[in-house]
């Protein structure tokens, strides 16, 4: 119980505006949906990017036009009546 309320007050002080501006904390969540059915999300944390994570519509190839996007790609899929989740 006291782990859980500790982590209450810690994620109230960097989510609160005051505190977290005035600690210079910057943190933002990008979720976008395609037309084509992928969702990609970004965290940034004091602008850079933590995590990019691409969600692909099932059976979807990644392509990349240029260098290598960082992202890691979630592709669902059935194979042989199994469900499987492709990390790339």
């Amino acid at each position: 119980m006291r782990r859980f309320i500790l982590a209450f007050a810690v994620a109230a002080l960097v989510l609160w505006p005051a505190p977290a501006v005035a600690a210079n904390f910057k943190v933002n969540i990008n979720v976008v949906r395609q037309d084509d059915g992928v969702t990609s999300t970004e965290f940034w944390y004091n602008d850079q990017v933590l995590w990019r994570l691409t969600i692909l519509a099932g059976g979807a190839k990644p392509v990349t036009a240029g260098g290598s996007s960082g992202a890691i790609f979630l592709t669902p899929d059935i194979v042989n009546g199994l469900f499987l989740l492709k990390v790339q």
